[in-house]
């Protein structure tokens, strides 16, 4: 899939794309036919590793499940959480609504997590309930390299569909966004890429928005990047910022290494 490039702006300022979202419910009968900031509705059987974090009973950000008690989210999501007010859903294609829930029993975010610069943004979680694989909840495997630049890959969320709304979408969202060379997004985040970002997407102004954070970009079935933050907001046409999964996949796999169900 060919990107279609222009020189862009260099930009000052960080939007992660979690919290900052408005805590307000919604109705699973609200079913909004609209998009991701330009993609459409996706279903979980799809996407059965997406994750909805939520704390006391409003979704906050996405996760992605990895073993059956084990998921993945970025670091800026937990930061200052308490474990208590932190729960998981899976298995459903809708915000707030069925599946199942799963307490947090433990948060390990990288020891060199740098919220200021979102360097290191990801953190590992583990639930007290196990996640129940079948179609609606599977892992997702992890990458172990990074892919080529214009590779296409998917990303999915519950977050906001605009920047102003904000409009926050009953059902899952999904969206493709082609692999950015880093030398083209330096040009948008000076000198915040580091080594452990990898950036997406394409000049339309479509892309993850406020609620998106810590969800999953994936590639062939596989992780290979955690939503993490744009410049400056969710429908300009820049290209948007991922946690590296490969680049952090030794810290991953180290908290569970010593899993029996991995």
């Amino acid at each position: 899939m060919a990107l279609k490039m222009q020189k862009f702006l260099i930009i000052g300022s960080l939007m992660v794309a979690s919290c900052l979202e408005p805590s307000s419910s919604v109705s699973h009968n609200d079913v909004i036919t609209a998009e991701i900031v330009g993609g459409q509705n996706a279903n979980i059987e799809d996407y059965p590793y997406q994750l909805s974090l939520e704390k006391t009973g409003k979704h906050i950000c996405g996760a992605s499940i990895i073993t059956n008690d084990y998921a993945v989210t970025a670091a800026h999501c937990v930061f200052l959480n308490v474990v208590e007010d932190l729960k998981l859903r899976s298995g459903t294609s809708f915000r707030q609504y069925g599946g199942y829930l799963h307490p947090v029993s433990s948060i390990t975010m990288h020891p060199k997590y740098k919220n200021r610069k979102l360097d290191y943004d990801i953190a590992v979680v583990k639930v007290k309930i196990p996640f129940a694989y079948g179609k609606q909840s599977q892992p997702v495997a992890l990458a172990s390299k990074n892919p080529s630049i214009g590779t296409v890959g998917i990303v999915t969320g519950f977050g906001q569909i605009n920047e102003d709304g904000p409009v926050r979408p009953a059902q899952l969202q999904q969206l493709q966004v082609p692999i950015v060379s880093p030398d083209l997004c330096k040009q948008i985040v000076n000198d915040t890429l580091t080594s452990n970002m990898i950036c997406a997407g394409i000049s339309g102004g479509e892309g993850f928005c406020f609620g998106d954070s810590g969800g999953p970009l994936v590639i062939n079935g596989a992780l290979v990047g955690i939503v993490s933050f744009m410049l400056p907001r969710c429908d300009d046409p820049y290209p948007q910022v991922y946690a590296d999964v490969p680049a952090m996949l030794e810290f991953v796999q180290s908290v569970f290494k010593n899993s029996t169900n991995y």
